[in-house]
C-alpha cells in the first residue's frame, strides 16, 4: 500500500487526487490549514500546517514516490515550489510532487470553511 502525503486535498485537484487514492488503497495524509472540514470514503489522516510555515509536522514521517521539482521562483507557484523543496529535503526520495493546469469541475468552488460543496 502506498503512503502518500497531500497538500491540500480539499478543493480543486487534491479532493480527486484524495478520493481516486483511496480507491486504489493507498494510505493518504493530507496537509492543509484544516480549514475544511470534509469527510471522504475512507480514513486519512489529517495534519494541520501551512506551506508558508513551520514544517515540523513532517519530521520523522515517511511517504512513497518522486517526480521532479519545477524551477518556478515567483509567485504562487514559486511558494509551492519552495514547499516541495523544503519537503524533498526534509524526506529525500520519499515525495511525490502532482503540478495541474487549469482546473474545473465540481470541487473547483470555494465556499465558507467547512462548508461541503
Amino acid at each position: 500500500m502506498a503512503k502518500l502525503l497531500i497538500l491540500g486535498g480539499t478543493v480543486f485537484l487534491g479532493r480527486h487526487v484524495v478520493d481516486a487514492a483511496l480507491v486504489a488503497g493507498c494510505e493518504v495524509t493530507l496537509l492543509n490549514r484544516g480549514t475544511r472540514n470534509l469527510q471522504f470514503t475512507q480514513p486519512v489522516e489529517r495534519l494541520r500546517g501551512d506551506r508558508d510555515g513551520d514544517l515540523n509536522v513532517l519530521q520523522g514521517r515517511h511517504f512513497d514516490e518522486t517526480a521532479p521539482v519545477t524551477a518556478a521562483v515567483d509567485g504562487y507557484g514559486g511558494a509551492k515550489t519552495r514547499a516541495e523543496e523544503a519537503i524533498e529535503l526534509a524526506m529525500p526520495g520519499r515525495v511525490s510532487i502532482v503540478r495541474h493546469g487549469l482546473i474545473a469541475g465540481p470541487y473547483d468552488l470555494t465556499g465558507p470553511p467547512g462548508s461541503v460543496y
